[in-house]
């Protein structure tokens, strides 16, 4: 394990260096995570399964994050165009993401308008109007008509063209408008109007806007259906009278920079928006089973996990393109509750290459910490039972993290109970009780840990 390695895992997990180093050297010695985290624990500090867990997950994205960095190396020395400076910046890069926001505007692509604008000779006109510096810009003298540049109205929009494509691959403000996506994001569904009648079911949806950090979960999955069915048409993004200020904050200096407030508008429209919040994983909660050979594998999962697999295969089907996360770990069995889950998600052929499974999760706080370790920033979908639901997407967006909610398994399904069945004792009712008394007795657990925590 490269020592860098040790100090970016020790310093998310908040962990010291040397637990680091000792978990990874068990694990490359073949020790899997319930073997290190119950006899390893004077070589690990007494760190538990979540947290080993973390960080064999993490060695491994390090792993993958080194293997890309050295693609992409290959691939720019190949064309002369590795620099020390830009050798440096891929060094840095933490994560996958960053790495590509580096490499983007290096990459390979296909013709864009900014490309037939340099080849038109446009870019030192583009460069001296993003300069913004007051110094008189000459459009004129890049009038060329066998260019295909016939006024100076033609020079600037090719340069805004340029300037608008360096805008799109600004490490910086990419990394801002991700959060504004996530946090502030709108989704906008219109009807695709060939297909307007066959989709009436959806209609309520032909013209329709809402905040998805704060859309109701059933209400952005029936839209994600419609767009599977190709009746609806969708996209997510910000309102642009949050971004476009923003844009102009980070790339105008003053009332020179008309022409690039122009190409941020334009990037922001036709480039930046095209990465929509798509959602690319769905992750269901672990509840109970038990472990019996005798039994096919549908019948020692309890109702509640059986319910959450079946929901999350639905919806798997609306978002195909979504990995599975199912969580889990021990409880009163000795098997973890992911992997018996994972068994009836092979059964109901959810592909085994879609699927993730984290064995080491106890408890819903625990499933959260291993979601973060995946999603981190990330809109998913959060599948588990609904009087649970609550619970599972305030300690999500505690961690800073945007579920999704899928919630299945309702206690109650019927609007026309007789009151008086309600209220009086009944095997049923006080099944009920008892599950609303331990979702309680969890949420009030949470807020006694914060406090301590916060005295501490």
């Amino acid at each position: 394990m490269e020592s860098h390695y040790q100090n970016i895992i020790a310093g998310e997990l908040r962990i010291r260096i040397s637990q680091v180093t000792a978990t990874a050297d068990l694990l490359a010695d073949g020790a899997t995570v319930p073997f290190i985290s119950r006899y390893r624990k004077e070589a690990t500090g007494s760190l538990d399964e979540v947290k080993v867990a973390a960080i064999r997950d993490r060695l491994a994205g390090l792993a993958d994050l080194a293997k890309r960095r050295q693609t992409i190396i290959e691939s720019l020395t190949k064309r002369d165009l590795l620099t020390d400076e830009l050798t440096r910046r891929l060094e840095k890069a933490e994560n996958l993401t960053s790495l590509e926001d580096i490499y983007l505007p290096y990459k390979p692509k296909r013709r864009t308008r900014a490309m037939i604008a340099c080849e038109r000779g446009l870019e030192p006109l583009a460069r001296d109007i993003f300069k913004q510096d007051r110094a008189a810009v000459d459009a004129l003298s890049y009038v060329n008509k066998e260019k295909g540049v016939e006024s100076v109205e033609d020079a600037r929009t090719g340069a805004r063209d340029i300037i608008a494509e360096w805008i799109s691959e600004d490490q910086g403000i990419r990394a801002i408008l991700r959060k504004t996506y996530a946090q502030k994001g709108v989704i906008v569904s219109t009807v695709v109007k060939k297909n307007r009648e066959i989709g009436a079911k959806y209609r309520d949806y032909f013209d329709w806007s809402e905040s998805v950090a704060k859309a109701p979960g059933h209400r952005l999955l029936a839209m994600f259906r419609g767009e599977k069915e190709k009746v609806l048409s969708l996209s997510v993004r910000p309102p642009e009278e949050l971004v476009l200020p923003l844009l102009r904050r980070h790339f105008v200096k003053d009332e020179t920079g008309d022409q690039v407030a122009l190409a941020a508008a334009d990037s922001y429209k036709r480039l930046l928006n095209q990465q929509t919040g798509s959602v690319n994983y769905i992750a269901v909660l672990g509840s109970g089973h038990v472990s019996e050979i005798s039994l096919p594998v549908t019948s020692q999962i309890g109702g509640a996990s059986l319910y959450r697999i079946v929901e999350a295969k639905r919806i798997s089907k609306l978002i195909p393109q979504a990995d599975l996360i199912i969580l889990g770990g021990i409880g009163y069995d000795p098997i973890p509750n992911a992997r018996i889950v994972e068994q009836v998600a092979l059964l109901i052929d959810i592909p085994p290459q879609r699927i993730i499974t984290r064995e080491e999760p106890r408890d819903t706080e625990q499933e959260a910490f291993a979601l973060f370790e995946i999603v981190r920033g990330e809109p998913f979908v959060l599948v588990t039972s609904a009087n649970h639901m609550k619970r599972a997407i305030s300690l999500c967006k505690r961690l800073g993290m945007h579920p999704i909610p899928a919630p299945t398994d309702y206690i109650i399904r019927n609007h026309h109970v007789r009151p008086a069945a309600a209220v009086l004792p009944s095997p049923q009712n006080l099944a009920l009780a008892r599950m609303v008394i331990y979702e309680n007795l969890g949420t009030l657990w949470i807020r006694i840990k914060e406090i301590f925590q916060n005295y501490q």
